[in-house]
C-alpha cells in the first residue's frame, strides 16, 4: 500500500499525510500531489479538478528494486551481507533496493568468495559462483583386517577402515594397532589436488623373534604352533613375540608320541627350542543319561557329565558314573595315544524300598472338637476292605 505524503494546492498544504486508497472531498482547483513508498522513486504530478462529480485518480510509482538469484557449486554455501547471513545457496530474494552490493559466499572447507552485485529496477540480477576446494578425500585401510585407531596431526580420528574429508594442508596421518605385536604406521602428506582423493592400503608390520624347533628323540614329526601345523622337524619360524604353544607330533618304532613346550618370544630373540617326546596320551569323551551325572576316572572325581577328560595315559581305564536317585554304573574303556575314546552311559533309576502295615477293615472316629472348622464336627467313618499303607511318611 502506497504511502501519500503530501497533497498541495499552490503552496498551501490540506492534508499532511495519508494512505492510498484514500477518499478525498476536493473543490475545483488545481492541486499538486506528492506520493512516497519504501522501494519505489517519489511521486509527484499536478491534478487539475474541474467538476464537482467523484472519480478515480490513479498514482503510479516506479519500482526502485530488483531481484537477486546465487547459486553456488557446491550447493549449501551461506550468503552472507554485511559480515551477516542473510540464506544459503541457492539463495532468492526479492524486492532489493536498486544500488550495488557485497556479498560473500562461504561453505566449510572452501575457500570464501566475495562477488559484486548490481541490482537494477525491475530486473533480476543471477550470479553463479564456483567454490575453491579447501579439502581432500583420505582413505586408509589394513591389508592384513588388523583392528587399529586412527591419528590425524595427533587427534583420533576414527578406526581402520578410515575414510573422512580433511582439510587441504599438509597433515600427518598415524596409525595404531590395538595388538602390542605389531608397529605403528605414520606418514606425512602433502595433498597435490584440490578436492582429490588419496587412498593408502597399508600392512602394519609385525614385532618378531625366531624359534628354531626341534625334538628329543629325533623324529620328522608335525610341528602346530598355537594350534596351526606349521612344517615339520627340524624347522624354524618368525614368531610374533609374545608366549608361544609349540607342539611336535610324529609316529616313532610304531609308536605315537607327542611333545609340547611353551616359549616366550622377544624383538630380534633367536631361540632354540627342543622339544622332548613322550608317548601319546589320549582322551575320553563321557556323555551320560541324566544330564549332569558325577564322572570319576580310576577312581578320581572329574567333574559332571558330558565332559572330555584329557591327557590319559594308553591303556584300559575306570570310569565312573553316578547320580542321586540312580543306581552308580562302571564301565572300561581303552585309551589310544593320540585318539578321543567316546562312551555313553545310561543310567537306570534305584527301586524305591518302602515298610508297609495292613489296615484291617472297621470304623474310627474322625475330627475334633477343638481343632479348626474344617475338622469339626467328630463323625465316624468306616473301613470296608483292607489296605496296606507305608509304616512311615515319604516325600518325594
Amino acid at each position: 500500500m502506497n504511502k501519500v505524503r503530501k497533497i498541495f494546492i499552490s503552496a498551501i498544504t490540506l492534508i499532511t499525510e495519508g494512505f492510498t486508497p484514500s477518499n478525498l472531498r476536493l473543490s475545483r482547483a488545481m492541486y499538486r500531489i506528492e506520493a512516497e513508498s519504501p522501494l519505489y522513486y517519489p511521486f509527484k504530478e499536478k491534478l487539475s479538478v474541474t467538476s464537482d462529480r467523484k472519480f478515480k485518480y490513479t498514482i503510479r510509482m516506479k519500482p526502485n528494486f530488483g531481484s537477486i538469484e546465487i547459486e553456488s557449486s557446491p550447493e549449501g554455501a551461506e550468503v552472507l551481507l554485511n559480515g551477516l547471513k542473510v540464506g544459503t545457496t541457492p539463495f532468492h530474494s526479492d524486492r532489493v533496493k536498486s544500488g550495488d552490493y557485497g556479498f560473500v559466499v562461504k561453505k566449510e572447507v572452501c575457500a570464501s568468495k566475495e562477488i559484486k552485485v548490481k541490482v537494477e529496477d525491475e530486473k533480476t540480477s543471477r550470479y553463479k559462483v564456483d567454490l575453491t576446494p579447501e579439502f581432500i578425500w583420505f582413505s586408509i585401510r589394513e591389508a592384513n583386517q588388523i583392528e587399529a585407531g586412527i591419528y590425524v596431526d595427533g587427534k583420533y580420528k576414527g578406526r581402520l577402515p578410515f575414510r573422512e574429508r580433511l582439510s587441504y594442508s599438509p597433515f600427518k596421518v598415524e596409525v595404531k594397532p590395538d595388538d602390542h605385536r605389531y608397529r605403528s604406521y605414520s606418514e606425512s602428506i602433502s595433498p597435490a589436488e584440490r578436492g582429490g582423493t588419496i587412498e593408502r592400503e597399508i600392512a602394519l608390520k609385525g614385532i618378531f623373534g625366531n624359534v628354531a624347533v626341534d625334538s628329543k628323540p629325533f623324529l620328522e614329526g608335525d610341528i602346530y604352533i598355537d594350534g596351526k601345523k606349521r612344517g615339520t622337524v627340524p624347522d624354524q619360524f618368525d614368531l610374533l613375540i609374545g608366549e608361544h604353544e609349540i607342539v611336535v607330533k610324529g609316529v616313532l618304532e610304531g609308536k605315537r608320541l607327542m611333545g609340547t613346550k611353551r616359549v616366550t618370544v622377544k624383538e630380534g630373540a633367536d631361540i632354540e627350542l627342543t622339544v622332548s617326546m613322550a608317548e601319546e596320551r589320549g582322551r575320553i569323551r563321557v556323555s551320560c543319561s541324566p544330564y549332569g551325572a558325577r564322572v570319576f576316572l580310576d577312581g578320581t572325581y572329574k567333574g559332571t557329565a558330558p565332559l572330555t577328560i584329557g591327557d590319559i595315559a594308553r591303556g584300559e581305564h575306570t570310569i565312573k558314573v553316578e547320580k542321586e536317585g540312580y543306581k552308580a554304573e562302571e564301565k572300561l574303556v581303552n585309551v589310544e595315544g593320540g585318539r578321543e575314546a567316546s562312551l555313553r552311559i545310561d543310567l537306570d533309576r534305584e527301586k524305591l524300598l518302602i515298610e508297609t502295615v495292613y489296615v484291617a477293615p472297621g470304623s474310627f472316629s474322625m475330627g475334633s472338637t477343638v481343632g479348626g472348622s474344617n475338622e469339626k464336627p467328630v463323625h465316624s467313618v468306616r473301613i470296608t476292605r483292607g489296605f496296606y499303607i507305608s509304616r512311615y511318611e515319604l516325600t518325594l
